[in-house]
């Protein structure tokens, strides 16, 4: 079992701390994150995901871009914040190579 972590940082998957984004970090990722969140209600979709993914040639299926949503959904609403993309793409990866596609 990892040990525990202060309450001022995140834990990464591989078990080292992390400091969360700030909001500077957010506002880093906001661009990337409109272009996701495609019908712009503030939330990615496992559905836009997949969708994006295919206009860049990657044809993932239903349940790959669920997972993929999964990977980054911190809150276990199977739908992906801006806070959310920002935490994943900031921290440290040390991941298992992406689902794949197909």
């Amino acid at each position: 079992m990892p040990p525990p972590c202060s309450s001022s940082r995140v834990p990464s998957p591989d078990h080292r701390d992390y400091d969360p984004p700030t909001m500077v970090d957010t506002e880093r990722y906001a661009a990337s994150f409109k272009m996701l969140d495609l019908d712009g209600d503030g939330r990615i979709t496992a559905a836009e995901f997949k969708e994006l993914m295919g206009t860049i040639g990657v044809n993932f299926t239903d349940e790959t871009a669920a997972q993929a949503i999964a990977m980054m959904d911190t809150d276990g609403d199977g739908l992906v914040s801006l806070e959310e993309l920002a935490t994943y793409l900031s921290r440290p990866h040390v991941t298992p190579d992406p689902p794949d596609p197909g």
